[in-house]
């Protein structure tokens, strides 16, 4: 299993609803806080639960462009 609180790319668009090609153009954006380990990708997924149900409702909005 992979670091307790991180997730894979695929792992992170499931959760948060979105496809895996707007989670990669968020983090070539800088656009979400992320982790390199090696040549993968990881997602704290704690950087997502400070409770601010916004952020969902944005990630949303992403999608639609």
């Amino acid at each position: 299993g992979n670091m307790y609180g991180f997730v894979t790319v695929p792992e992170f668009s499931v959760l948060m609803g979105i496809s895996t090609d707007t989670v990669y153009r968020l983090v070539r954006n800088d656009a979400i806080p992320y982790y390199r380990v090696g040549k993968n990708i990881r997602i704290r997924i704690d950087d997502f639960r400070k409770g601010r149900e916004t952020d969902y409702e944005e990630f949303r909005m992403l999608e639609e462009d």
